[in-house]
């Protein structure tokens, strides 16, 4: 597996990040987040360039994945969202990692 992209952000209750990514037909990709200690549940979502959801992780957890094998290359949507943090905790931390083979 290669690091396709990899970042970072800080999130608050209920906000969520969506990330572009570029996914080439004939790779495989798998996904993955990781929170922060402040983070119950983080919610994983692909959806294609339309807005149709592709792929939705439906863990309850702070380590969400996807695999995904695009059948086209195109562009598509990676969205992060705060499903629920540590009591009184106004920002988490997490992190995003897109690799593929």
């Amino acid at each position: 597996w290669a690091v396709r992209t990899a970042t970072t952000t800080t999130l608050g209750p209920g906000e969520h990040r969506i990330y572009l990514v570029t996914l080439y037909a004939g790779n495989e990709y798998q996904i993955k987040v990781c929170g922060d200690k402040n983070v119950n549940d983080v919610d994983l979502v692909l959806h294609d360039a339309e807005g149709k959801e592709l792929a939705r992780d439906k863990s309850d957890d702070r380590e969400p994945s996807l695999g995904f094998k695009p059948e086209k290359t195109a562009t598509y949507y990676v969205a992060v969202y705060a499903a629920d943090l540590a009591a009184d905790v106004k920002n988490a931390g997490v992190a995003l990692a897109v690799t593929y083979k």
